[in-house]
């Protein structure tokens, strides 16, 4: 399945590691970020200190199994905490 996201197109199937596809890797980090963002709001900053380098940096520590950028979940989460 591939998504369009600000003239990027993301596909969700793309098998990144082992087996694991772009969307496993998603599911597993959306509810940290959902949180990240949630903190954010309460205290009138942005995620990730409006940084998109924070962010790939933040998403290479935390995909579990796989410390490497990955462009696809990179923009689909640049894209949800509006950096």
């Amino acid at each position: 399945m591939k998504l369009k996201l600000n003239g990027k197109t993301i596909n969700l199937d793309k098998i990144v590691h082992k087996g694991k596809s772009v969307n496993d890797f998603i599911r597993e980090l959306e509810p940290n970020i959902n949180n990240i963002i949630r903190y954010a709001q309460m205290n009138n900053m942005k995620p990730f200190q409006g940084s998109s380098e924070k962010l790939k940096e933040w998403l290479i520590n935390n995909q579990e199994g796989y410390g490497k950028y990955v462009p696809d979940i990179f923009f689909y989460f640049k894209d949800k905490c509006k950096l």
